[in-house]
């Protein structure tokens, strides 16, 4: 399967095609991306809370642009709804998206840590 509901397998084999086929690289990335997710929730469910849009919005594109190199589109774009209500100065409505954006991040990372334990020579091979 190429796409599921939360990665883009297509967008991890870019990476690895990147990383000119290293998959120690590519894993590494992937690790790193699950690893700090407890910090970047923290840091953005803190951001919200104290309605600063400036941290909010830093950690929202940390958010998105490490989804977009992992192909984690669900959570991509629940952050990019959270953000628009950052944007629009709406922390209530950006806050109400938090739970969501958890549950879709930890099947994501479910997901990722899954792939990652089967990852061998053929690691994202169709």
């Amino acid at each position: 399967m190429t796409l599921s509901d939360l990665i883009d397998k297509a967008v991890l084999r870019d990476l690895l095609d990147q990383l000119s086929g290293d998959l120690g690289g590519s894993r590494v990335f992937v690790e790193n991306f699950v690893g700090l997710w407890d910090t970047r929730s923290r840091r953005l469910t803190c951001a919200l809370d104290e309605s600063d849009p400036d941290e909010a919005h830093i950690v929202l594109l940390s958010i998105a642009s490490s989804c977009a190199m992992v192909g984690a589109i669900a959570v991509c774009a629940i952050a990019g709804v959270i953000d628009a209500a950052v944007v629009f100065g709406d922390f209530a409505e950006a806050r109400r998206h938090l739970v969501r954006l958890e549950d879709v991040a930890t099947r994501t990372l479910d997901e990722l840590s899954a792939m990652l334990a089967s990852w061998g020579p053929r690691a994202l091979a169709d």
